[in-house]
């Protein structure tokens, strides 16, 4: 009963794996694995790793143009049809660490994990002797970790999960045609950024869309590309509010404190598009908000403050009065 669960386990993680390709490899390695054959197994599924960090930079390439992606395409190109066979399998041994250094699109746990793999995969297929000259024989528990990693880790990750995810976002963000309401914005991004189901991949799109808004090089009189933004950030928190969520509280407090002077506006929209803004923002960064707001007397003052009354019972009179004396009520 024990291994036919450990069995259904792996083939069930199998079906988070998208491209049918890849999901065939690590189906071999699987089968392997069940059939007690451990050495074919770490084979197969780092024969997998490899494939897959190849399309995925072929994909970062063609769709994304990411230029660090497309260097290393051509690189391993011209060694594939290199005449000279002895070096046809460099690319092989440079190809993790060209994913983690120039590409960027594992982190430096993500790439000890698979690095993992790699070393075990030299063991199993070539005739690696111990110190008592006995070959390396992995356990079947070492087979099914180095299966189950593989495909948390990277199999069933999006190729877009780093940096050319974010170098798309902004293009998109910051061009002259993307839209200016909610409804356009959800319909744009549904199209292009969210059929990605990853939770990291979502994540990454609301920290860059937060770091952008609060203190992130945008010129202050880019109100537009400022409120694109924001828009990306109200699309993903009510949309994936569990995916908010999962955003760890420490990592939002240490956005949040990093809001620079001119952009405490963006604190004001992002305060009303979620009291979780409000209750994490550190109270240095509250109490220099409320400076401005006080400070403040053009018509940001008055609708926003208006807005944000429920949060600010200390200056609500305040907020009331200049609103009404604004407006004429």
């Amino acid at each position: 009963m024990r291994n036919y669960s450990q069995l259904a386990d792996l083939e069930a993680l199998l079906l988070e794996i998208q491209d049918d390709n890849i999901r065939a490899y690590a189906g071999e390695a699987i089968a392997s694995y069940s059939a007690g054959a451990y050495r074919s197994a770490i084979v197969s599924i780092w024969i997998a790793i490899v494939y897959d960090l190849y399309q995925k930079f072929r994909i970062l390439s063609e769709t994304y143009h990411d230029k660090a992606a497309k260097q290393n395409i051509e690189e391993i190109d011209k060694i594939r049809n290199n005449p000279d066979k002895k070096q046809v399998a460099s690319w092989e041994r440079e190809i993790l660490k060209n994913a983690r250094d120039k590409v960027q699109i594992i982190t430096n746990l993500e790439y000890e994990h698979l690095d993992r793999i790699q070393q075990d995969r030299h063991r199993c297929a070539h005739p690696v002797l111990d110190s008592e000259g006995f070959l390396f024989q992995p356990t079947p528990e070492l087979a099914r970790t180095h299966i189950r990693t593989a495909i948390e880790v990277l199999l069933s990750q999006p190729p877009i999960i780093g940096k050319a995810a974010g170098e798309a976002l902004e293009r998109d963000v910051e061009g002259l045609y993307f839209p200016d309401d909610i409804e356009g914005v959800r319909n744009f991004l549904s199209g292009r950024h969210f059929l990605v189901s990853s939770e990291k991949y979502l994540v990454n799109l609301i920290v860059l869309s937060l770091k952008k808004v609060l203190f992130l090089d945008i010129p202050s009189n880019e109100q537009r590309i400022i409120k694109n933004y924001l828009l990306v950030i109200e699309c993903l928190v009510k949309d994936y509010r569990n995916i908010f969520e999962s955003l760890a509280r420490e990592k939002l407090i240490n956005i949040l404190g990093k809001t620079i002077d001119n952009k405490l506006l963006s604190l004001a929209v992002l305060f009303r598009i979620d009291d979780r803004f409000w209750n994490d923002c550190p109270e240095n960064i509250i109490e220099k908000f409320k400076s401005f707001l006080k400070a403040e007397k053009t018509e940001v003052y008055q609708v926003y403050g208006v807005f944000l009354l429920h949060l600010l019972p200390d200056i609500k009179n305040d907020i009331i009065t200049t609103y009404k004396k604004h407006y004429q009520c």
